[in-house]
């Protein structure tokens, strides 16, 4: 029969063996791009409205103007789109991410 202080022993050094095995990761070590707490320059913000303007390398939703990039994602009722589908007066959620001039690009635009 155990004793009250051989079973706390078994469950201490199995405390002690999980936490030498247990390796924390960092974002960058999962390879995320993550911006620290306190830099908000490059933030994801999304913008929702009506298309007021569009060319081919911006679009204008809410009085804002997005630029368009070669990686932006356009998504429409969950299937991949492209900017052809999107018109001036369609109904959009882009989300934006601001460039290091301070101009808003769109990272992902999605039809609603």
């Amino acid at each position: 029969m155990k004793t009250y202080h051989q079973i706390i022993r078994v469950v201490l050094c199995t405390g002690c063996a999980l936490s030498v095995f247990t390796v924390p990761l960092s974002a960058a070590a999962l390879g995320l791009d993550i911006p620290a707490p306190g830099n908000r320059s490059n933030r994801e913000a999304s913008v929702e409205g009506k298309v007021t303007s569009m060319s081919a390398n911006s679009l204008s939703v809410s009085g804002k103007t997005i630029a368009i990039t070669p990686s932006t994602i356009f998504v429409r009722l969950g299937q991949p789109a492209t900017s052809a589908d999107v018109h001036v007066g369609s109904m959009v959620k882009v989300t934006t991410r601001k460039a290091a001039d301070g101009s808003l690009q769109a990272a992902a635009v999605e039809l609603l």
